[in-house]
């Protein structure tokens, strides 16, 4: 029997990472990491993910262990994971710092397009997927610089919850994704990464164009027609939030989405 070599690498917040390599048990801990995981060829290596993977639909097959904010670190510590792959917003530090205590855990730092591609090219080099990672990333890049940036200077507004309402700075990757939709986002000089709002902020904002995504929170007809009453100037639009937040290997349906998308602002 062969013995496994030990890699040593930095993740994203600094922190030393050894693990077993290549990876044979992989724990995903975001959704959009877990699909490209899968579109690496990596379905056997998988043994774990969030009750939030839900693409693949082979996805459903694996351990669920939990959501993104409250994964079940003793269950987690059971399925004996070589690596562990998380991100900085959408896991909560105490939680991965508890599973990190006595597993292997990769944690991501992801607020733009550039981290996107580079959590492509990463996840490769973890899991010995190089190849395939770069044609992904080269793909991606390409397919995004076809599609431009800012032919408009339109504003947005893209809540991503409700009651409160809950919207995205600059930092976010969702506000990257804008930008290359040709749109300002309103909030993007506010400090926090997401900032709770009160509806009479937007109103002085006065957005060309609202945006009301499938996710996290699922913006309905209703809430649109609520908003449209507020907001008789805006063109409101409920749009696909997989397609806004989810960096990885889902951003290559991105570019058709979004080109149709802007023909309609």
């Amino acid at each position: 029997m062969s013995v496994k070599e030990q890699k040593r690498v930095i993740d994203d917040l600094g922190r030393e990472i050894i693990f077993s390599f290549p990876p044979q048990r992989i724990v995903s801990l975001v959704p959009s990491i877990t699909e490209l995981l899968f579109d690496l060829g990596l379905d056997d290596k998988i043994v774990g993910v969030t009750s939030y993977c839900i693409h693949p639909k082979q996805a459903k097959s694996k351990v669920i262990v939990g959501g993104t904010k409250n994964a079940d670190a003793s269950l987690i510590r059971r399925l004996k994971p070589d690596l562990i792959l998380a991100e900085k917003s959408e896991n909560q530090k105490e939680n991965v710092l508890d599973v990190a205590a006595e597993c292997s855990v990769y944690t991501f730092d992801i607020s733009g397009f550039d981290d996107a591609i580079k959590m492509i090219q990463t996840v490769g080099i973890l899991t010995s997927t190089t190849e395939q990672a770069n044609e992904i990333s080269k793909k991606v890049t390409s397919q995004f610089r076809n599609l431009g940036t800012a032919r408009t200077s339109k504003t947005v507004f893209y809540p991503v919850w409700k009651n409160p309402y809950i919207t995205i700075n600059a930092s976010t990757f969702i506000s990257s994704m804008l930008k290359f939709c040709g749109l300002k986002n309103i909030f993007d000089g506010y400090d926090k990464s997401y900032p709770v709002v009160d509806l009479s902020e937007v109103i002085n904002h006065n957005p060309d164009i609202i945006l009301l995504p499938s996710e996290p929170y699922e913006f309905s007809q209703d809430d649109m027609a609520e908003l449209k009453s507020l907001f008789p100037n805006s063109k409101l639009f409920l749009v696909d939030g997989e397609m806004f937040a989810w960096y990885g290997s889902r951003m290559l349906k991105a570019v058709d989405y979004f080109s149709e998308l802007i023909k309609m602002f």
